[in-house]
């Protein structure tokens, strides 16, 4: 009987364990989306010569495309800061994450060297 205690509560701590590491990496996802989706609204709303350029990719002007990312940050933010749904703010960090990737990846094959509108250097 004892043996089978430890084994119970080896299995609580492994659980307890993997829920605080998904939390915390959840928090601070939420932190950083949170973070970066206030400065792509400040960013977007202020003229700048990035926004001048229109996207090749989506053929939007940079500052509706930084105001349109920025929301989502901060919609994904709302969602791992304050909702109780662990996985669905994992997921939707993921999601967001893979298409920022796809983008650039877009960019790139398309041989894009001038600004994305999130930077302000021109690309090498």
């Amino acid at each position: 009987m004892n043996t089978a205690n430890l084994n119970n509560n080896q299995i609580i701590l492994k659980t307890v364990s993997k829920c605080l590491s998904a939390n915390t990496f959840k928090s601070f996802a939420g932190a950083i989306l949170f973070f970066l989706g206030a400065m792509l609204l400040i960013g977007g709303s202020s003229p700048s010569e990035a926004s001048s350029l229109s996207d090749p990719v989506f053929n939007l002007p940079f500052n509706t495309l930084m105001l349109l990312f920025g929301g989502a940050c901060l919609a994904i933010a709302f969602v791992c800061l304050f909702l109780d749904r662990k996985t669905m703010g994992l997921l939707l960090t993921g999601w967001l994450s893979a298409i920022l990737i796809a983008y650039r990846i877009g960019l790139w094959t398309m041989d894009w060297r001038h600004s994305d509108g999130f930077m302000v250097v021109p690309l090498v």
